[in-house]
């Protein structure tokens, strides 16, 4: 799932045709200014939903191995990706307690160490065509497009349909995250 399989599915749900046939036949289709626009802000809006989604709803863990600098304090710039929460702090045997700063957590330990820490982080798109990071598959591409559309709306001022994708957005993100649970049809009965 890449950032142009979600404008192109947006851009069916709000019937944008040439869009569609843009992203389907770049080389044949070339789109107006107006149409660029209308792009550009179905890929805008696209971002924003997966930003949302991965800071709010189901951000993505990572455990990274760092090593402690002067007086136990870990800069968050020495993580690799941009850190929303820290979860775990362990010294690849035991856990250990840390405080979280502004700028940084704080760990009771020797300077030089190596600890392994888990934390979470929002997805980073790179470009349109990179693959979002999400593996688990309960994070659909119907579900951004219904948000994406409802950000397209409320960007172009059209307050009762964005109402509409909004609610639908809404009730697929509640659905992710209700618990999967087994159904069952009970036996039928013939007399």
């Amino acid at each position: 799932m890449t950032i142009l399989n979600i404008v192109e599915l947006s851009a069916e749900m709000l019937t944008l045709e040439r869009i569609v046939e843009a992203i389907k036949n770049p080389q044949e289709v070339s789109l107006l200014s107006h149409e660029q626009r209308e792009f550009d802000i179905l890929v805008q809006s696209a971002r924003t939903v997966i930003d949302e989604i991965g800071r709010e709803y189901a951000p993505l863990t990572k455990i990274s191995r760092i090593n402690v600098s002067n007086r136990g304090i870990i800069p968050f710039s020495a993580f690799p990706l941009p850190v929303l929460e820290v979860r775990r702090v362990s010294n690849g045997i035991t856990s250990m307690r840390f405080t979280q700063s502004l700028d940084g957590i704080v760990v009771d330990t020797p300077f030089g160490a190596e600890l392994d820490i888990t934390y979470t982080y929002a997805p980073q798109p790179a470009c349109n065509t990179t693959p979002l990071e999400w593996e688990n598959g309960r994070i659909g591409l119907r579900l951004i497009a219904f948000g994406t559309v409802a950000e397209y709306c409320i960007r172009l001022g059209m307050i009762d349909e964005a109402v509409l994708w909004d609610r639908r957005y809404k009730d697929a993100l509640l659905a992710m995250a209700r618990p999967l649970r087994e159904k069952r049809v009970r036996q039928r009965r013939f007399k």
